[in-house]
């Protein structure tokens, strides 16, 4: 919605010229500049981090046959592993422990305590199903694009 209702303001711009859309565009700069202060995307103590990498942080301390050889050793798994991908499914307890904590029904603990319940409930189907490798399922997550969005702070670059 939000894209055709941009499109119908540049097909005004278009016919009528930009004094025609003066109030859509000064909106525009004022987002932009809110955006380039904004903590939330521009935080020094990440830039420094960011700044402080050394090529050494991009490469492997070991060799491919080395970490592989260490993995086998420590987690012990058959040569084909079994495990899942991706999400388990979003349930009705975990969608409403979701809502009442964006709505501020319920608390940090309660919505903590309802997704640690939500991944012990995972991590016991898949114990029973005799995988190899576990996940916790993801409870806590909402939509991926925005939850690993939410967790981007201060990564503005």
């Amino acid at each position: 919605m939000k894209k055709l209702e941009e499109l119908a303001i540049l097909d005004k711009g278009l016919r009528l010229g930009t004094g025609a859309i003066a109030a859509e565009l000064a909106e525009s700069d004022r987002i932009v500049r809110s955006r380039s202060a904004s903590g939330r995307i521009h935080d020094a103590a990440v830039k420094a981090r960011l700044q402080g990498l050394k090529d050494a942080d991009f490469r492997r301390h070991a060799r491919f046959a080395e970490r592989v050889a260490l993995q086998q050793q420590r987690l012990r798994l058959p040569e084909f592993p079994t495990t899942t991908i991706g999400s388990f499914p979003q349930t009705p307890e975990i969608r409403q422990a979701r809502a009442g904590f964006r709505r501020g029904e319920i608390g940090p603990e309660a919505y903590r305590d309802a997704m640690r319940g939500a991944i012990r409930e995972a991590v016991r189907v898949q114990e029973e199903l005799g995988l190899d490798l576990l996940v916790h399922g993801e409870a806590e997550r909402n939509d991926m694009v925005e939850y690993f969005g939410e967790q981007l702070e201060g990564l503005g670059l």
